[in-house]
């Protein structure tokens, strides 16, 4: 009799290490599922985030494109007062700076007259952080 109760304790005892280590195993499958599930996410949040800074620098590429060309015009627009007075008006520019203008949309530009001898100039225009420069020069009459 002692025999059978042994028998069957340890049945038992078998049955009890089998249940606990398939349970362990459902809660192991179940944490790998959360694990993976974790890392899948991870990485579609990577490449989201990874999207999102490439359009950021396009448009911020955008921008700063559209402020160099308002810079250009601007210095464009003060080359071309210099060459008015000079040529319509028969101005003679000194050497140094010789106009800035800021204009409403807040582009500025500043013409420096750098040598008398043969005509020599330089303008800059300004908008937001963008500078850009023009410079002219040619043979002309003396000053």
């Amino acid at each position: 009799m002692n025999q059978k109760k042994f028998v069957f304790k340890r049945l038992f005892q078998r049955e009890q290490i089998l249940k606990s280590s398939s349970s362990r195993l459902r809660g192991l499958k179940a944490d790998i599922s959360i694990l993976l599930a974790v890392i899948i996410l991870s990485g579609v949040l990577a490449i989201g985030l990874a999207i999102s800074s490439w359009i950021t620098s396009g448009f911020r590429l955008s921008r700063n494109v559209s402020y160099s060309s308002t810079a250009y015009y601007a210095a464009e627009s003060g080359m071309e007062q210099l060459l008015y007075d000079v040529i319509v008006n028969e101005a003679t520019p000194p050497v140094g700076e010789y106009n800035s203008v800021a204009f409403d949309n807040g582009a500025t530009f500043t013409v420096n007259v750098t040598s008398t001898l043969f005509f020599k100039a330089r303008s800059k225009g300004t908008y937001q952080k963008a500078n850009r420069q023009v410079e002219i020069q040619w043979p002309g009459k003396e000053w």
